[in-house]
């Protein structure tokens, strides 16, 4: 595949979710790599500042999308004025679109790479697998010899964003410890705020050490419990010191999100909340968690489980495990989540 690494104007293409930023940061970064500054990258104006900063590019292309729920549609012709040539086009996106399609029909690259026939290399859409993994098979088709933990470092925050939220947590009373807990998400993947304050109740009670910080976009009452005056609302914070103040917390509890996956990347002990979605694809990828797996409804998780596993991470917090909801004493089982290869 040498003529593949020799590519002079290669662009990579990804656009998905505010989470699957970080879970395909690992393929984008190797990639880079590879291309030694003369990757292009087309991606999401909305968030893209936050997570790509330490991406060595040619350029870094953000664009406006219309989220169709089968992909994204945009205005490609303005695209195609700011690549100019291009000789290898990788799309790393797992959905496809009209706009997409004429994008790369315009900008006629010698080989294109990407999950569907319609590329000429073709990488097979396996989503039996961590979907970080699956973004990295696009990479091991021109370095086969890379490893994605090589590349699961935290993304490079601002500065300024580390610096506020370090601010923020030597404001806390000497020898507090934090939890961060993420609860918002869209409604299915969402836990019932009544349980979250249960929880927080229960946990607080017996560590009295932790104090508990609300981070996300939609504020949740959850500093309405008897423990209350120990859980700080933390809303309204941008995304970058949201997600660099998770980055620098003892532990963190939260659904299925991209706070959990800056928690993981991050290394920080975690317990994640998962119903519709499957861990297996969207869980922890390389940091020390328990994950609690129900079968379609978040409703099946019980407040004592969650209690359990967090005590159970404070415990060993070099685990990670997933527990079946419900079922955790009988099918309680550890698993490897970094993957492999």
């Amino acid at each position: 595949m040498q003529w593949l690494l020799d590519a002079k104007y290669p662009v990579a293409f990804f656009i998905n979710g505010l989470g699957d930023n970080i879970i395909n940061l690992p393929a984008l970064r190797a990639l880079a790599k590879i291309f030694q500054g003369r990757l292009s990258f087309i991606c999401s104006g909305k968030e893209s500042p936050c997570f790509f900063n330490d991406l060595p590019l040619r350029r870094q292309i953000r664009i406006s999308v219309v989220n169709t729920g089968q992909g994204c549609e945009f205005d490609f012709e303005n695209i195609l004025e700011q690549v100019g040539n291009c000789d290898l086009f990788i799309s790393l996106v797992p959905w496809c679109s009209s706009s997409l399609t004429q994008l790369v029909e315009k900008l006629r690259p010698v080989i294109s790479i990407g999950f569907f026939p319609s590329y000429d290399i073709e990488i097979p859409l396996d989503f039996n697998k961590h979907s970080a993994d699956l973004a990295f098979d696009i990479v091991r088709c021109f370095d086969p010899t890379l490893r994605i933990r090589d590349f699961t470092t935290s993304p490079a925050y601002p500065n300024a964003a580390l610096a506020e939220a370090r601010s923020f947590l030597d404001m806390l009373p000497p020898g507090t410890r934090t939890l961060a807990l993420h609860a918002d998400t869209v409604p299915k993947k969402m836990w019932d705020a009544g349980n979250f304050t249960k929880a927080l109740d229960i946990f607080l009670s017996f560590h009295k050490d932790f104090m508990a910080l609300l981070v996300g976009h939609t504020r949740q009452p959850l500093d309405s419990g008897s423990r209350g005056d120990r859980v700080i609302p933390c809303y309204g914070l941008s995304l970058s010191v949201s997600l660099s103040l998770v980055s620098q917390v003892n532990i963190f509890l939260g659904v299925d999100s991209c706070m959990l996956h800056a928690a993981d990347f991050a290394r920080v002990p975690g317990v994640g909340l998962f119903g519709p979605t499957r861990a297996e694809e969207f869980g922890f990828l390389v940091g020390p968690n328990i994950t609690i797996q129900s079968q379609g409804a978040m409703e099946q998780i019980e407040v004592d489980e969650v209690c359990d596993a967090l005590n159970s991470i404070i415990a060993d917090p070099k685990q990670s495990t997933i527990w079946e909801a419900n079922r955790r004493k009988t099918s309680q089982m550890t698993v490897n989540w970094a993957p492999k290869r």
